[in-house]
């Protein structure tokens, strides 16, 4: 472009030429060497410009192509990497290094402090009951994509540990069977072969890594779990299904409460609370589906039930007790948390 600028300004300035033609022949030449000048300039020009403006799209287009092959060896390799992630094999990790993947740090928090919690009153609870103590080892574990992925290779069994109430309205599509995790607490574990494929499931974790380390105490020699559990699933959007809407239990006021004249039955937490306070309060998760099934029954059915919880956790087994007693034709009046 610059070249062809100059070229019109030396044109516009350029003096006669001092080899002077004669006159007639000078007044018919002058405007045609302007004008093949001109077009000469312009030619030069153009050539200039165009040069430089193809190699300019000769440089972009080059860095379009290293672009896109940038982009191609970028979906390779993350095709290569995502082979590799979805293995059938299973990986070989501590729990905390499990729940330390979780990218919600509410739920990871949670777990990391629920997790000791379990364990160690497990361990004490087992001692009381005469029980052979919780070993502590690595489970084989797999993610959901990699559960989804051995799902399309082959049949797939879980072991669904939840409560009946967890696993009326949430769970995978797949070779189900349902064992309480309160069961296994007490060594009462399911008659299936021992050599099975069995995928422990839960809703976060947790409770399917214990009832799996419980499982391999008892000679179970094939166990596993999901990371993360049923909600990881649920998370990344993979096939499940709800069959019903859960059910919602009134929450009852302290005045209701202070008046009630049914049948009362506090949860606690600790399981060692429950060996010290016996038969008055209880913990589901650490009695077996006939213990609780008694407790139920125990109670005759004209009286009503009113539950009564102290956290999160309790307020969540007296719904899962509610649910069943309900089954059982008993009347749940409601829920009375005592830390509201």
């Amino acid at each position: 472009m610059k070249h062809f600028i100059l070229g019109l300004v030396l044109v516009s300035i350029a003096d006669p030429a001092y080899a002077i033609p004669p006159p007639d022949l000078l007044a018919i030449l002058q405007p045609i060497a302007h004008i093949i000048g001109f077009i000469a300039i312009v030619i030069a020009g153009s050539f200039h410009f165009l040069r430089d403006k193809i190699k300019s799209l000769v440089s972009k287009k080059v860095g379009i192509i290293f672009l896109i092959l940038g982009i191609v060896a970028l979906g390779i390799w993350y095709g290569i990497k995502e082979e590799k992630d979805l293995t059938l094999e299973p990986e070989y990790l501590t729990i905390e290094a499990v729940i330390a993947r979780d990218n919600d740090s509410y739920t990871r928090d949670w777990k990391k402090e629920l997790l000791p919690k379990m364990t160690s009153e497990l361990a004490s609870y087992r001692i009381l009951q005469d029980l052979v103590p919780l070993e502590h080892r690595i489970l084989p574990s797999y993610k959901p994509s990699q559960i989804l992925a051995k799902m399309e290779e082959e049949d797939v069994f879980f072991l669904d540990v939840r409560e009946s109430r967890e696993t009326r309205y949430w769970k995978p599509q797949g070779n189900l069977k349902y064992y309480r995790y309160g069961d296994i607490v007490n060594d009462n574990v399911p008659d299936i072969p021992k050599d099975t494929q069995l995928i422990m499931l839960c809703y976060s974790g947790v409770r399917g890594y214990i009832s799996g380390l419980l499982l391999a105490q008892n000679g179970f020699t094939n166990i596993s779990y999901i990371q993360g559990g049923l909600d990881a699933w649920i998370k990344q959007d993979f096939p499940w299904s709800k069959d019903l809407k859960s059910p919602e239990y009134k929450r009852m006021s302290s005045e209701f409460a202070s008046g009630f004249e049914g049948e009362r039955i506090t949860f606690v937490e600790r399981r060692i609370e429950r060996q010290i306070m016996k038969n008055s309060p209880i913990s589901p998760d650490s009695m077996t589906s006939e213990e609780i099934q008694n407790k139920i029954q125990s109670v005759p059915p004209e009286i009503d039930l009113l539950l009564v919880c102290s956290s999160y956790t309790t307020c969540y087994d007296a719904e899962n007790f509610a649910f069943l007693a309900e089954g059982l034709d008993r009347t749940v009046v409601g829920i009375y948390d005592t830390s509201q």
